[in-house]
């Protein structure tokens, strides 16, 4: 799911250090949990675990609280990898995103 994510980012807007940033790291971590936990609702609920409606009310309300913690785990986590260690990171290249090549 990030992966696509980054993909999708990658093809659709220009190369920059903030569109990397805000786009593919905040953006696509919450997405990629908010993929994760519906999933995790459409097993529980066609597995007959748990009624959807139990799902709905005790669940899913939390979903856009750990989308944002996730997305601001995650961006603060490789924003500083990106400015001490840009080397790490596979699918940032300083080069395409700061020197825009």
């Amino acid at each position: 799911m990030s992966y696509g994510h980054h993909l999708l980012i990658r093809r659709l807007l220009p190369k920059n250090l903030f569109v990397y940033l805000l786009g593919t790291v905040f953006l696509g971590a919450g997405l990629s949990v908010a993929a994760m936990v519906l999933a995790t609702v459409l097993l529980y609920s066609s597995a007959d675990v748990y009624s959807l409606q139990k799902l709905m009310y005790e669940y899913l309300v939390f979903l856009p609280l750990i989308m944002l913690s996730e997305a601001m785990v995650n961006g603060m986590l490789m924003t500083g990898l990106m400015a001490n260690y840009p080397n790490l990171i596979r699918t940032f290249g300083a080069k395409n995103y700061i020197d825009g090549h």
